[in-house]
């Protein structure tokens, strides 16, 4: 995403311009689409996810994978930061 997309991230105001921040990031693209607006407060329902849950879960998912290859430095961040 940097430093394509930094100014745009920094300059968003809605989920609308979030969206078009995103646009060229397949990863982000896909959890911001899936978000729900918060701007909206009629689309929500009692199981939807807000865009904090996705983007956390999405981190997790992210800080797992790391242990796949368990000789990179990258194994210990993930695990501090999962505890």
């Amino acid at each position: 995403m940097y430093p394509d997309s930094k100014t745009g991230l920094l300059n968003a105001t809605s989920i609308d311009q979030l969206k078009e921040a995103v646009k060229g990031v397949p990863g982000y693209a896909d959890i911001i689409n899936e978000s729900p607006d918060p701007s909206k407060k009629e689309d929500y329902s009692v199981n939807q996810k807000s865009l904090d849950d996705i983007m956390y879960n999405e981190e997790c998912k992210r800080y797992a994978l790391a242990f796949d290859q368990c000789n990179q430095v990258a194994v210990f961040y993930a695990y501090i930061k999962l505890k």
